[in-house]
């Protein structure tokens, strides 16, 4: 809009309706900004998606956790992705666990050697990569079932290995960690050691197309399938908020925030603008009135004089 001039104590600027972000010059991110000083303000806006941010783990004792939900338990058809950088160094290392691999759990993690990308159930190795990509990289891992058919996509890309399970897939949501070779022991022996980003589960099973879809740009998706959509674009606090309705919110513990996030090709389209607002004190600025103002730079036409005063009486 054009340059503001007002005797105000403050006004109110509006960037628009319709954007999918904001960004004015004091760092404030709404549509609208109250300003109470002079000066030069400008705003970005923008749609499209970004990716600033990922969790860091960092081996020992980090986690995000979401408790028993039913609005998450998987049950027939499902996926569950997400973008995984595994540490150069990892040996045994979880990615995510629901419930626990001996009482019909399931896991993604990296087994030993760390080169050897695994999903388990029931304490047993049911997918074991035959293509596993280098640690120290990010790469798109999705985990499906699709009529009691259970497959893992690397990169999008299907792993020949196959296995039936018509499994409810239940208890706790844990990435960070598996809880392995003692069942009944509440301490985890495999930590995550690396990056997550873009955690999300549906109760669908995606297609390759559609996992590909994701691949390129996977950041808010809104698709009804959605139970758990965790994009990490907080930046801070101890919560990986829930981007769907379902309020399935993780709770954070040891795991850090990182601005190392994997290239995807997500559109975002901006434009920006400028504005002058300038506050003047506006009252009588002649210093022969009776109420002249010292503080006022700009002149509203109330000054009064003596002469003012006897016409009135």
């Amino acid at each position: 809009g054009e340059d503001i001039t007002t005797c105000d104590e403050s006004v109110t600027l509006d960037a628009g309706e319709g954007y999918d972000s904001y960004l004015w010059s004091n760092g404030e991110t709404t549509q609208s900004l109250e300003v109470s000083e002079s000066g030069d303000y400008s705003v970005e806006v923008g749609n499209g998606d970004v990716n600033d941010y990922s969790m860091s783990f960092d081996g020992v004792n980090d986690t995000i956790t979401l408790l028993s939900n039913p609005s998450w338990s998987l049950f027939s058809d499902f996926t569950v992705q997400l973008w995984w950088l595994k540490d150069i160094t990892s040996t045994n290392n979880a990615c995510w666990t629901i419930g626990d691999s001996y009482s019909g759990g399931l896991e993604l993690y990296v087994g030993s050697g760390g080169d050897v990308t695994k999903v388990y159930a029931d304490g047993n190795v049911r997918i074991a990569a035959d293509d596993n990509p280098p640690n120290g990289e990010w790469h798109h891992y999705a985990v499906v079932r699709e009529s009691g058919v259970i497959k893992l996509f690397i990169d999008g890309v299907q792993d020949p290995t196959t296995w039936e399970s018509n499994l409810i897939f239940n208890g706790d949501l844990v990435i960070g960690y598996e809880v392995y070779n003692n069942p009944n022991s509440d301490t985890p022996e495999m930590w995550c050691h690396g990056l997550v980003d873009n955690f999300k589960i549906s109760n669908a099973a995606l297609s390759a197309s559609e996992i590909q879809n994701h691949i390129q740009c996977s950041l808010n998706e809104q698709e009804e399938s959605l139970l758990v959509n965790w994009n990490f674009e907080e930046g801070s606090g101890a919560n990986a908020t829930d981007q769907t309705s379902n309020g399935n919110d993780g709770t954070i513990n040891g795991a850090t925030w990182s601005t190392e996030t994997p290239e995807q090709s997500c559109s975002f389209c901006s434009s920006s603008d400028e504005i002058s607002v300038t506050i003047n004190v506006c009252g009588c600025t002649d210093s022969e009135a009776v109420n002249y103002n010292i503080d006022a730079n700009e002149d509203d036409s109330s000054c009064c004089y003596d002469i003012d005063y006897v016409n009135d009486t």
